[in-house]
Parts: structure tokens; C-alpha cells; sequence
């Protein structure tokens, strides 16, 4: 036995119906998305060694990947952070980035490293023995927008470039 309502003479018409207003309310939970349709995060930054150069003229060059979490860009302005070499203290990254980074997304800066005599020493010696050398960096990222200060600490190796002495990746 089937009950019929006199205003839906369609029984897909009800059906229909409530696949609209489903519909409806599915839209209106689409609040706080951005353009790209990813809702706006702000999430700690980070900075890692990409590459690291020891120079026939005592200098050491890095390349600082500098890693954007968040889904918005961030305009990066200070870099301070204690140097670590295989678990020593071997100086102080101080760096003013002044770029910005999509959200989501990571850029290079390439800058001078001033790294101690002992901490020179040490990683010439990981890469005549071809082994690798641990790092870390301990310190704040400081953006201008959003304008925030935030604490990194980052821990990781790097191995000897083969055939490019004094180069590590």
C-alpha cells in the first residue's frame, strides 16, 4: 500500500528535494577558505642546510632552505640560531632573509656561515674520510607578515658531495 500526498505527484520529487537542501547546507560549511580553497593556517616555519661549501679561503657558504608550513605566504625577516656540529656549538646563523614564501612552499638563501676553527676542522676531516656530519640549528624565525617570532630546532646530516671536496649536501 502506498500513500500519496496530493502536492508531489512525482516520487523522485521528494528525493530532489532533500538533495537540495543537503546540497544547500554543504555549501554554506565552506566558510574560511581562502582563494585557493585551503583554509588559512598559520604553522611554525623552519630552516635547514641545503648545501654547505668549505672554501680554499677559509669561508663557509650555505645554502639555508628556508620551509613555509603555513597555507598563506610569509615574508621572512630575521634568522638567529645557535650552530651545532656533530653535537658542539660552532657559532651563530644570524641572517635578514627579506623574502617572501608562498604557503605551502620553500625558497633558498645563499649567505656566508661563521663557523669556528674547530667546527672547520671537524667537517674537512668528515669529508676526507667521506663521512657524513651531523648539524643542527637551534634559534627564532622572525616574519614581518604576519608579524610573529617563532622557535625552530632543526636536526639532520649531511654527506660529502662525491668529487667536490669541501662541498656537502
Amino acid at each position: 500500500m502506498s500513500i500519496k500526498h496530493p502536492n508531489l505527484r512525482h516520487p523522485w520529487s521528494l528525493t530532489a528535494l532533500v538533495a537540495v537542501i543537503l546540497a544547500s547546507m554543504l555549501v554554506g560549511c565552506g566558510g574560511g577558505a581562502t582563494r585557493t580553497g585551503l583554509i588559512k593556517r598559520i604553522n611554525p616555519p623552519s630552516a635547514a642546510f641545503e648545501r654547505l661549501n668549505l672554501a680554499d679561503d677559509g669561508s663557509t657558504r650555505v645554502a639555508l632552505r628556508l620551509h613555509n608550513f603555513s597555507t598563506v605566504p610569509m615574508t621572512y625577516g630575521q634568522i638567529a640560531a645557535t650552530i651545532r656540529i656533530d653535537g658542539r656549538t660552532a657559532g651563530q646563523l644570524l641572517v635578514n632573509a627579506g623574502i617572501e614564501i608562498p604557503g605551502l612552499s620553500s625558497d633558498v638563501i645563499d649567505i656566508e656561515l661563521p663557523l669556528d676553527a674547530q667546527a672547520r676542522a671537524r667537517i674537512a676531516r668528515a669529508g676526507s674520510e667521506a663521512g657524513a656530519i651531523s648539524y643542527g640549528l637551534e634559534g627564532s624565525i622572525q616574519t614581518t607578515e604576519p608579524a610573529q617570532r617563532f622557535p625552530f630546532l632543526f636536526d639532520s646530516r649531511l654527506n660529502p658531495v662525491p668529487g667536490r671536496p669541501g662541498e656537502f649536501r
